[in-house]
């Protein structure tokens, strides 16, 4: 979650993040993906001073998006299946589609919980 993290770790980990891809794909990396979709105006700032064209995030139900840096994208899950995935283009239906955004906003809100556990270890093991 880049937004619990500093500038300069922000800094670090776009600019790094790119000439991996662009070493391993030999191709441009132009846009970034924000981790659980979470971003700010600053990590937006941070993404294009990085050399970003523009950026991919979870959707939200209220705000319209009009910025090169807010895409909308939907999640992608490793216990996903092939229909799963076919509900999240819409190919069965407005219902399963919206099954499915209910589940990532589900996994997205509980994956937040990683940096508490992950910072409450490291509190306690000193």
């Amino acid at each position: 979650d880049l937004t619990k993290i500093s500038e300069e770790s922000i800094r670090k980990e776009f600019s790094f993040s790119k000439k991996i891809l662009e070493d391993k794909l030999g191709v441009s990396v132009r846009f970034v993906s924000y981790p659980f979709g979470r971003y700010s105006r600053k990590i937006k700032e941070i993404a294009y001073k990085c050399g970003y064209s523009g950026g991919v995030c979870l959707s939200h139900p209220f705000k319209k998006k009009v910025d090169i840096f807010e895409i909308e994208r939907e999640g992608i899950y490793i216990f996903d299946t092939l229909d799963d995935f076919k509900a999240k283009l819409s190919l069965y239906g407005k219902g399963a589609f919206l099954f499915e955004k209910m589940k990532g906003r589900i996994v997205n809100f509980f994956a937040g919980a990683t940096y508490i556990i992950k910072r409450s270890q490291e509190l306690f093991s000193r």
